[in-house]
C-alpha cells in the first residue's frame, strides 16, 4: 500500500520548518488561516534550501509534484494525492 503512495522526499525537520514559517511569518498567512497552493510551495522550497546540493534539485522536483498534487486533490482531479489532505 505504501508505494501507492505519492512520495514526500523534504524531512520531518523541514516539515517544522514548514509549519514554523507558516505561523510566525506573516507573508503566508491567508485571511482566516487560509493558505493558497501557491504559497504553500514557497513555503516548502523555502524548507529545502536547507537540503544539501546533492538532495537539492530532487527535492524541489518533489515539492512541485507534491504542490501540483494536493492542488488537483483539493479539487478532485488526483486521487493519490488526496491520501494526504484525508
Amino acid at each position: 500500500q505504501q508505494r501507492e503512495l505519492p512520495r514526500l522526499l523534504i524531512t520531518d525537520s523541514q516539515i517544522n520548518n514548514v509549519a514554523r514559517a507558516y505561523i510566525h511569518d506573516d507573508n503566508f498567512a491567508g485571511e482566516n488561516g487560509e493558505l493558497s497552493m501557491w504559497k504553500f510551495y514557497n513555503l516548502i522550497t523555502g524548507a529545502n534550501k536547507s537540503s544539501y546540493l546533492d538532495t537539492f534539485l530532487g527535492r524541489s522536483v518533489n515539492a512541485t509534484e507534491v504542490s501540483v498534487g494536493l492542488t488537483e486533490a483539493l479539487n478532485g482531479r488526483d486521487m493519490a494525492y488526496s491520501w494526504f489532505i484525508e
